[in-house]
């Protein structure tokens, strides 16, 4: 996946997809389930494991 070794990685689960609007303001979703987001914290490296 490109994490470095013994690097902590950042787990986040996803729970809801909004867009912003035209001031690029959201207005803060209700939780609920939805995708992982995995983010390493030295490389930086970023993935969203969707649904399945």
């Amino acid at each position: 996946m490109g994490f470095l070794p013994g690097e902590t990685v950042l787990v986040a689960q996803v729970t809801k997809e909004v867009a912003a609007d035209e001031n690029g303001t959201i207005t803060p979703p209700d939780t609920a389930l939805g995708p992982v987001v995995v983010v390493g914290r030295t490389s930086g490296t970023l993935v969203v494991q969707e649904e399945s």
